[in-house]
């Protein structure tokens, strides 16, 4: 069994991840480490994505099956 202190947190398509802001304060407050990665395109913040939509790049994302 693996322990560890590292909470991963992903979020839907039409997000940010500044989501999670309140639950990564939340765990980090209880000495958890915190990662919430953007999915490609959802660097910029919300503002700014709609601004750009719609996103040609964001409607070409796709899962691959040799990426699972």
């Amino acid at each position: 069994i693996m322990s560890t202190k590292t909470v991963v947190f992903v979020h839907g398509m039409f997000v940010t991840p500044s989501c999670w802001k309140n639950w990564e304060t939340y765990f980090q407050a209880r000495g958890y480490r915190t990662l919430a990665p953007a999915w490609p395109e959802h660097d910029p913040p919300a503002a700014a994505q709609r601004a750009k939509h719609p996103n040609p790049a964001l409607a070409k994302l796709t899962l691959r099956m040799d990426d699972m």
